[in-house]
């Protein structure tokens, strides 16, 4: 199961980090771009893994919802 509470955790401080460095160093490609892509990467596992539960809970879902009749002879 992934830890989605931790990933945004992880954003947040990558964000912080970017937003201190920012204020002492220009942004030039030298320091930025590793937080940026270190962000981009988290937020695309987190759209991986809410697809990934969406698909199976729609499986789970479909399996839970059939309805038998029994009809008494």
């Amino acid at each position: 199961m992934y830890d989605f509470k931790s990933a945004r955790r992880r954003i947040e401080d990558l964000k912080l980090i970017y937003r201190q460095n920012k204020k002492h160093h220009e942004k030039d490609g030298t320091w930025d771009w590793w937080i940026t892509a270190q962000i981009e990467e988290i937020e695309k596992e987190i759209e991986e893994a809410h697809k990934s539960r969406t698909a199976v809970r729609q499986d789970d879902r479909s399996n839970a919802n059939i309805i038998t009749l029994t009809i008494p002879q």
